[in-house]
């Protein structure tokens, strides 16, 4: 539930701040999402289908909200919860949160098997636990989905992903 300039890779979208519907079409070739912003690019692309996708560690399986809390926990835990001051202060924390339950209502396997492979990547570390595990990058590598993993990272955002996705972009841009 970070802002789009946490991530320093341009405009976009501010999902967490402001009410965006994510069937409203976006003047984009790519869109890029992480964690939970992943799976607002997968509703964008299921109603609009004209973008390519960077996805990084989507919440992809369906999973009860208590089932999702444990793991949230744990991923705090584990990796520590990276959220600034000014976002904790914001009017617009309980709007992030209802964004948040209803993204994770669809089905985004349907969603993904419908998207031409060479249209999406996946990117996820490798010590993530909380939302693309191992069991994810399974299923992934079986519905033969690009997924590059980083070894040294896990959830949370980090200059790994930032690099993995310039690259991507870079080669998309060559082809």
């Amino acid at each position: 539930m970070s802002r789009v300039k946490n991530y320093q890779l341009g405009d976009g979208a501010e999902i967490w701040e402001e009410v965006v519907n994510p069937g409203t079409p976006l003047e984009a070739e790519y869109l890029i999402g992480h964690s939970l912003g992943a799976n607002f690019a997968l509703l964008n692309w299921q109603t609009n289908g004209n973008t390519k996708l960077i996805l990084i560690s989507p919440l992809i399986f369906k999973k009860s909200l208590f089932n999702w809390f444990f793991r949230w926990l744990h991923y705090v835990m584990t990796e520590g919860l990276i959220i600034s001051h000014k976002d904790l202060r914001s009017n617009k924390l309980f709007h992030g949160f209802k964004t948040g339950l209803n993204l994770l209502k669809p089905d985004y396997v349907k969603i993904i098997r419908e998207i031409p492979k060479e249209n999406v990547v996946i990117i996820r570390g490798k010590k993530d636990e909380f939302a693309c595990d191992k069991d994810t990058a399974e299923f992934i590598k079986k519905e033969k989905i690009r997924l590059i993993e980083i070894e040294g990272s896990g959830h949370n955002w980090d200059g790994e992903f930032k690099k993995t996705v310039q690259t991507v972009l870079t080669e998309w841009q060559q082809h």
